[in-house]
């Protein structure tokens, strides 16, 4: 007889640190210095300018969401890191 469970794909754990915690923390204390000037020229404003905050804190909040999705579709359920990083 199987287990319910055997069947279940694994998560990865580093992964789901990174996509989670790391990659947003980065970003949100680096992405000024990274893209400031870039998203600036892009979106056609001063660098010190709060739209370009506000890009690098969607791009932030992006990881946790994308991969909760990600790992949904996979796994079939709630990511519960994704959910509290988001």
């Amino acid at each position: 007889m199987q287990k319910p469970n055997a069947n279940r794909k694994r998560e990865n754990l580093l992964l789901n640190l990174a996509f989670n915690l790391i990659f947003p923390i980065i970003l949100l204390r680096k992405g000024d210095e990274w893209f400031g000037s870039l998203l600036a020229e892009w979106l056609t404003v001063k660098e010190d300018d709060p739209q370009v905050a506000g890009v690098i804190l969607v791009l932030a909040l992006s990881f946790p969401l994308g991969y909760g999705i990600r790992d949904f579709i996979v796994r079939q359920r709630f990511n519960v890191v994704s959910v509290l990083g988001f």
